[in-house]
């Protein structure tokens, strides 16, 4: 039998992989909209639905390599160039064989070179009034579009709606460019992930972009599915959870897989059972309890600020 960790098959923090879901509902919009050349694709739905495990399990099944940064308040839209040009750095640094062996060609691969040394260059210089890192002359969006074509890379971009809306709507114009380029580089597009209500809140759309973008909602998961987490990571870790277990968990995570991870973790850290158990070990109704007052504990202060608000 092959062994797991507890905290590998149950993720409340990090997209699961071992106790992923199939979601049928929205799995064929996502995956004809990650097939379909110059695509662009916004994914959105409340934090903890699911978006990031769903859309980065897909990726793996269809695609050779992604590069994600990962947004935040006060970042522009210029910092999150240069963060996915600094990511491209593994495909056009390596040796000029293995560069023919990936299909990136010797020049494209010293125009990385030249534009990097500008970087250093830029970073390096020395204001007394004022420092700051500006994109080189060369590094356009036409250009991060050539490099990540070349690479067969798509570019996510998580919690896309931290930033700042006057940066969010720089967005759709690189959306338009890398649409345009996509006739010669197919995998080519950029997916942004926002976790609001709807996907104009996520970016805000220049006209001609209208029905070139797939807005995928990520709705709360169904009691089924939820169970379903439970019952993979029992597998995966030999026990069993009694069926009102699995329906007390599936109340409590309310559609949130992040919550049900969570719960069915410390569910394992109460009972020390921290792999995959070589005797088949049932869980019965009465540990819940202590796994929620874990999950209460940990989010006490989050808790009591939410019911302040409330009141």
């Amino acid at each position: 039998m092959t062994k797991y960790y507890t905290n590998e098959v149950f993720t409340p923090t990090i997209p699961a992989r071992l106790a992923f879901v199939e979601r049928e509902t929205i799995n064929q919009k996502l995956v004809n909209a990650l097939r379909t050349p110059g695509k662009q694709i916004v994914v959105y739905g409340y934090s903890g639905s699911g978006k990031t495990t769903l859309l980065v399990n897909k990726l793996h099944q269809l695609y050779e390599d992604h590069i994600t940064s990962r947004c935040m308040q006060g970042l522009t839209f210029e910092q999150l160039v240069l963060d996915a040009f600094d990511q491209l750095a593994p495909f056009y640094t390596s040796e000029t064989g293995e560069i023919k062996k990936n299909g990136i060609d010797i020049k494209l691969s010293s125009d990385y070179s030249v534009i990097k040394g500008q970087i250093r260059l830029i970073n390096n210089q020395d204001n007394s009034v004022k420092a700051q890192r500006i994109l080189p002359p060369q590094l356009t969006p036409q250009s991060l579009a050539r490099f990540m074509g070349k690479a067969k890379c798509c570019w996510v971009l998580e919690d896309f709606h931290k930033i700042d809306e006057c940066e969010r709507t720089k967005l759709s114009q690189i959306m338009k460019i890398f649409m345009d380029m996509a006739d010669e580089y197919s995998t080519l597009k950029v997916i942004a992930i926002g976790a609001v209500d709807t996907a104009r809140q996520v970016i805000e759309y220049d006209s001609e972009m209208r029905n070139r973008v797939s807005e995928i909602h990520v709705p709360l998961m169904n009691s089924d599915e939820i169970e379903e987490i439970i019952t993979r990571g029992c597998q995966l870790l030999n026990l069993e959870f009694e069926k009102k277990l699995k329906t007390d968990i599936s109340n409590y995570a309310n559609g949130l897989a992040s919550v049900c991870h969570h719960l069915c973790l410390n569910i394992c850290t109460t009972q020390d059972i921290n792999n995959t158990l070589d005797v088949r070990r049932e869980i019965t109704g009465s540990e819940l309890d202590g796994a929620v007052k874990l999950y209460l504990e940990e989010a006490s202060d989050t808790l009591k600020k939410n019911l302040r608000k409330s009141v």
